[in-house]
């Protein structure tokens, strides 16, 4: 996952981060609720 700021911070690009924060996680969650 590569992020670059200096293009400045567009919309796209937060929700890109959002989605993948989101499904991130949901893994952890999954991981620790494993044990």
């Amino acid at each position: 996952m590569d992020v670059s700021f200096l293009g400045g911070i567009t919309r796209a690009n937060l929700e890109e981060q959002f989605a993948n924060w989101d499904s991130m996680a949901s893994d952890i969650k999954d991981f620790i609720s494993q044990k």
